[in-house]
């Protein structure tokens, strides 16, 4: 890395290398050749730059910045990848999944294969369980293919330990059989780089304009003041946000009469139905409205697939129904999802309406509350401030030509 170092040397002003370039040099060689120190010297680049007032330079060394910035997280942030192959009975894998993907079941898999070591002392099993559900997949190719079960743990053994588990428990539950066991992945997935570019240069380009507007209005001091202050408010106003978990599952329709897809859906929110949910899951506790309630946060959508859906089989036209319920409490968030997945995948509602309705997506639900996004009221706060930088130096500029011309 020392002569990538070196090389970076002529990315400062040619005045200033003219006068420093050899002394500067000579510095490299005595220190340690570490991330920190190209970061170091790439800013010291950045700032030169933009002192000399080429604006075109600065925001090309604010995009090599941002792009470096770019790779090391992606390097940092990169999840390995482990996948196994099963050829499945659908109908059988979908009425297992419930159980195999549950949370009760990931909990104790994440124990018995001794997953998240780092995180098990901080983050409590429930959470590591729905991260687990969250980061498996299993999809097919073709309405006839083998499924495929992907898994993204951070750690390579640990990736493939859980997607062999997996596999397994669809294999001696007699729901599919193993084709390919799960492999063990050498390199994490890591951002492309096409996007780490097109992040370093939009990056680069938008903080050189900033620079240059910033240095224009003369308000460096308002748009750091202004910029904190927005962020701390953003993240309070984040934090007493009363916290809302999102549930999430999806049924295929073996049908493409929207009619009486719609009839199917009317029957799962029907005032008595919901009233037996809030019931049997004691939902708003002491709240008079508390159906009304369970009505308005329980979204049943209406999802049109003109080309099927080869994963179930579900012929051209056919619909998929989303379900999301939103709900204070993260596992009622997911055991409501489940309940209503159950009751229209249940044979006894199919009978009547005479339409085949399969599982596609079993719920789940994040780790991290759907409301409120604390990185958005943050970055919300941030660009508000800096906003309100910009109009306090645009003013000042207009403030003060009447003086100047007066003077």
């Amino acid at each position: 890395m020392r002569p990538v170092l070196k090389r970076l040397i002529l990315l400062y002003p040619k005045s200033w290398r003219n006068r420093y370039g050899n002394e500067f040099g000579a510095f490299l060689d005595e220190v340690p050749p570490t991330w920190p120190t190209l970061f170091d010297v790439l800013g010291g680049a950045l700032k030169m730059q933009m002192k000399s007032g080429n604006l075109l330079r600065a925001a090309g060394i604010a995009a090599v910045v941002a792009l470096l910035a770019g790779v090391t997280f992606g390097t940092l942030a990169g999840q390995y990848r482990s996948e196994a192959v099963i050829h499945a009975n659908k109908t059988q894998l979908n009425a297992e999944a419930r159980t195999i993907l549950g949370r009760a079941n990931l909990t104790r898999l994440i124990l018995r294969e001794n997953l998240y070591q780092k995180d098990r002392a901080r983050v409590p099993p429930e959470e590591l369980a729905l991260r687990l559900r969250s980061s498996a997949l299993i999809w097919s190719e073709r309405k006839d293919g083998p499924m495929r079960i992907r898994v993204y743990i951070p750690d390579a053994a640990q990736a493939q330990r859980a997607a062999q588990s997996i596999a397994d428990a669809f294999v001696d539950a007699k729901a599919a059989a193993l084709v390919d066991p799960a492999n063990l992945p050498t390199h994490p997935n890591r951002p492309p780089l096409l996007a780490d570019v097109q992040f370093g240069l939009v990056v680069g380009l938008l903080a050189a304009s900033l620079f240059a507007l910033f240095n224009g209005l003369k308000v460096w001091k308002p748009v750091a003041a202004l910029g904190v202050a927005g962020t701390v408010l953003g993240v309070a106003a984040a934090s007493v946000i009363p916290n809302i978990y999102r549930g999430l599952s999806v049924v295929s329709v073996r049908t493409s009469d929207a009619t009486a897809v719609g009839e199917v859906i009317d029957s799962a929110t029907d005032p008595a139905r919901l009233a037996a949910i809030v019931r049997q899951f004691n939902l708003y506790l002491g709240d008079p409205q508390a159906v009304q309630k369970l009505r308005e946060h329980l979204t049943l959508k209406l999802d049109l697939r003109p080309f099927g859906n080869p994963a179930t089989g579900t012929a051209r036209g056919s619909y998929d129904i989303v379900i999301n319920f939103k709900y204070p409490d993260q596992t009622l968030a997911q055991i409501v999802t489940e309940a209503v997945a159950a009751y229209l995948t249940d044979e006894n509602v199919q009978r009547p309406s005479g339409i085949a309705v399969e599982m596609v997506a079993p719920a789940f639900v994040h780790a991290a509350p759907h409301i409120p996004n604390r990185l958005i009221g943050s970055g919300t706060g941030l660009a508000l401030g800096l906003v309100s930088a910009v109009m306090l130096g645009i003013w000042r500029m207009f403030a003060n030509r009447p003086r100047l011309r007066h003077a």
